[in-house]
């Protein structure tokens, strides 16, 4: 054999062990995604609640934007990954769905060029604590991938349409289709990434598979919605009902952290912008792909600096799946700088947020791996050990959080639903199931109208709280009149006041107090009242604020209380929240506050208020404000309460 010939076998060789090394990483990609090891109920918690809400919701067949108007869908177990008997298979076949797809798309854009870099995948994806940053990853695929089959024949990037990469692309793109299933707010980014994709195909004169990645998206979502027990009816309302969700989350979700995070994540995101940009085609041709890869970075930058908490490793994550999946289209020594780039932004960003270390990047792969056999060995020889773990979690919720005495249909304020589901307590549920969440009128409105309507629960237990340091007022602000009115205390269950349904509801009165224009940043008088003051304050963004409000976020607005007693109190206020109508006066910021409210005594009488904005460029100076006094007969068992806790 001559030296030619043994060196072409040699990398024939190589190339084939290359390829089946891709293949076995592109293998153990989905495995990892697919949470064959759940967590389970145990210490009760805020995002335990609502994730667990949400298995019920499927379990008990409500109606997604209807009965519940949340950020997650029907297929919520996909991302949430928490066990539940009812949804552990839409929770498996969902997660695989989605593994499917994104193994599909890096197989189309690395294959055929660079094989190798998906040895890179597992890695990434084991490093994603928050799934959001895997999710984001499927229509970034799909734009690629369909950026290279758009190509010309004569571009570097130009990857031939064979039998074989049509059926991968579709794969992918059913995985893109189902996220918003997972949760609404992937809607924008799926949709707007597919219908990228669809445009350049068609540019490029390939309708056949426009049309059928179009069907296959439609199919796709219309199966998934369906088999999750919902009506085909209702799924319009549900992409509808998470409008107001996801248009207020920025104002009132939003948490400031170091802007530097915020610059050093330009960085490498700003570089691989223009390393895609120069190495995509000329005219045309260049613009949707450029413009797709922007938006998604966009949605990736909001969705981890808006809430600056640790979201932002959603942000820093995803540095890793642009890079890799970059890399198989730019040049080698451009693919190395991103790459190198990504990598050490992304570690120094770990390094800056809580538990950030380099022992705790380096374990996580392990764990990966480590929980990925230990739930597939448990699910092939111990299927039982899933349902006992199950049952003792919700043994756990129960021992924490025990509830007894209570008969008919019960709700939770603000937050803690889950020991109604480990107490076996009827759950008839707000539409908005947690408070934190109803920062635009139009839910607030929804929650109040629940509570006065035929569906309204026989029982209601609650508890004075907000997230963020948030005056407590604020959250579900228009239900607290309709507990005043329709609901009476009975008792206390550990930290939650009792209440139960009250016909007819309580008589009312109202009479005006106040109604003035003022100016942020100098104080608001409380004239001299007797009850309690209903105040509604409008105030609004300026035009500059509104286009940063839509590209990143708001400086924060605060209140400051002026109490009789002499005291000053300052919480968060989310100026939306406070255009319905919220209890100023007393202050409430305990139970014993509300218990107090509700027997007819005023512990905090508010005499003095102030919002308080560091930006008059980007909140309006001037505000309105509206004040009222509403008046209702004390409850005697809330003085009855009241005079014992004293």
């Amino acid at each position: 054999m001559s030296a030619t010939q043994t060196s072409g076998a040699r990398y024939a060789w190589q190339d084939w062990l290359v390829r089946l090394s891709a293949v076995a990483a592109l293998l153990v990609s989905g495995l990892i995604i697919v949470p064959f090891q759940p967590w389970f109920a145990q210490v009760p918690s805020l995002d335990m609640s609502w994730a667990f809400a949400m298995n019920v919701a499927v379990a008990e067949h409500m109606v997604f934007g209807k009965d519940v108007i949340f950020t997650f869908g029907p297929w919520a177990s996909v991302y949430t990954t928490l066990y539940h008997p009812a949804t552990d298979t839409i929770m498996l076949i969902g997660s695989a769905i989605i593994a499917a797809g994104l193994c599909a798309g890096f197989a189309l854009l690395a294959f055929d060029r660079r094989p190798a870099l998906l040895l890179l995948l597992p890695l990434a994806i084991s490093e994603s604590i928050l799934r959001d940053t895997i999710f984001f990853a499927v229509p970034l695929v799909v734009l690629l991938a369909t950026a290279r089959l758009s190509c010309a024949e004569d571009h570097p990037n130009f990857l031939k349409l064979t039998p074989a990469r049509a059926t991968l692309f579709l794969v992918s793109v059913c995985g893109v289709s189902t996220l918003p299933l997972i949760k609404g707010s992937f809607a924008g980014l799926a949709f707007g990434e597919l219908g990228c994709a669809i445009l350049m195909l068609i540019l490029a004169r390939r309708i056949t598979l426009a049309a059928t990645s179009a069907i296959v998206a439609i199919v796709s979502l219309c199966i998934g919605w369906s088999a999750s027990g919902q009506s085909l009816v209702n799924l319009p309302n549900f992409f509808t009902a998470q409008r107001p969700i996801i248009s207020g989350y920025s104002e009132a979700m939003s948490v400031h952290g170091p802007f530097l995070e915020v610059g050093l994540w330009m960085l490498p995101a700003v570089v691989a912008l223009w390393m895609f940009f120069v190495n995509s085609e000329r005219g045309y041709r260049r613009l949707l792909p450029v413009l797709g890869l922007a938006f998604y970075l966009f949605v990736v930058f909001k969705a981890g600096f808006v809430r600056q908490d640790g979201h932002q490793r959603m942000s820093s994550t995803s540095l890793l799946f642009v890079a890799l999946s970059l890399a198989t289209m730019l040049r080698k020594r451009e693919a190395v700088v991103l790459g190198c780039a990504s990598i050490a932004i992304w570690i120094s960003l770990e390094l800056s947020m809580a538990q950030g270390s380099l022992k705790y990047i380096a374990d996580r792969p392990l764990w990966s791996y480590a929980m990925t056999s230990d739930g597939l060995a448990r699910r092939l020889t111990d299927p039982a050990y899933f349902g006992n773990e199950f049952t003792n979690g919700l043994m756990k919720v129960r021992q924490t959080e025990p509830v007894s005495g209570i008969e008919g249909t019960t709700d939770v304020y603000p937050t803690d639903l889950s020991m109604l589901f480990a107490n076996d307590i009827p759950w008839l549920g707000r539409p908005i199931l947690q408070s934190y969440s109803v920062y635009r009128p139009q839910l607030d409105q929804a929650n109040a109208d629940h509570l006065t309507g035929k569906s309204a629960p026989q029982n209601v237990l609650f508890s004075v709280g907000a997230i963020d340091d948030r005056l407590r007022a604020l959250e579900d602000a228009l239900s607290w009149g309709a507990l005043l009115t329709n609901y009476s205390i009975v008792g206390q269950q550990g930290k939650f006041i009792q209440m139960k349904k009250t016909l007819p509801p309580r008589a009312t009165s109202t009479t005006p107090l106040v109604d003035t224009d003022a100016k942020t940043n100098e104080p608001v008088v409380i004239p001299a009242h007797d009850g309690i003051v209903i105040a509604r304050i409008h105030m609004r963004p300026t035009l500059l604020g509104q286009a940063v409000l839509m590209a990143y976020k708001l400086p924060q607005v605060y209140i400051e209380l002026a109490l009789t007693t002499g005291k000053t109190v300052r919480y968060r206020y989310i100026p939306e929240m406070g255009e319905t109508g919220f209890v100023l006066s007393p202050l409430v910021a305990s139970n014993d506050d509300f218990v107090a409210m509700a027997a007819g005594h005023d512990t905090a009488s508010v005499k003095e208020i102030r919002l308080v904005s560091p930006s008059n460029l980007l909140w309006k100076k001037n505000i309105h404000v509206t004040l009222e006094t509403l008046r209702m007969q004390p409850q005697a068992d809330a003085q009855k309460l009241f005079s014992s806790t004293k």
